[in-house]
């Protein structure tokens, strides 16, 4: 199970079911972060991952396919960092059952607010059209994780799952 937790402007929006409050997910990640950004020309959903703030940005069109689409876009981005297969289907696998609950850390609400600043500076110098390379491109920006040092989110990502690509 995924625990989605969404700042109150996407929760209010999203027809997903809701997580009890001592609800953990059971992923290798942990919990997903996620906002809707109003940008043209469409609106976009940030996704960051709380523990390694792993940003994903995904189309917000048809909001109620959006629990659906969230397993294969973090696939892809994690196929795009080199992170074995095993350790993406496994991840997926834990993904199937998706609920949503409200934010809770400043933190990793603050990551994201540095994300769509990122997502604003990028799309000032040049307007994307390839949401998967622009996720790609955010991955590399340094970012404070849990009070350590900063961090790139590719490196925390493919640290932590390359433990969950031995086989067992």
């Amino acid at each position: 199970m995924l625990i989605l937790r969404c700042t109150r402007k996407l929760l209010d929006r999203l027809p997903a079911p809701s997580a009890a409050d001592d609800a953990a997910s059971t992923t290798l990640l942990g919990d997903w972060y996620a906002t809707i950004l109003m940008v043209r020309p469409a609106h976009l959903v940030l996704l960051v991952n709380e523990m390694t703030r792993l940003p994903v940005v995904l189309p917000a069109r048809e909001l109620a396919t959006l629990v659906d689409r969230i397993p294969h876009a973090i696939a892809e981005t994690l196929t795009d960092l080199g992170v074995a297969g095993a350790a993406i289907e496994r991840e997926r696998a834990a993904m199937q059952s998706i609920v949503c609950a409200p934010t809770r850390s400043r933190s990793v609400v603050g990551a994201i607010n540095e994300f769509v600043f990122q997502i604003q500076i990028r799309r000032e110098d040049e307007p994307w059209a390839d949401l998967r390379a622009l996720s790609f491109d955010l991955t590399r920006v340094l970012i404070g994780v849990g009070g350590r040092e900063y961090v790139r989110p590719a490196d925390e990502a493919r640290r932590l799952l390359a433990t969950y690509a031995v086989p067992r």
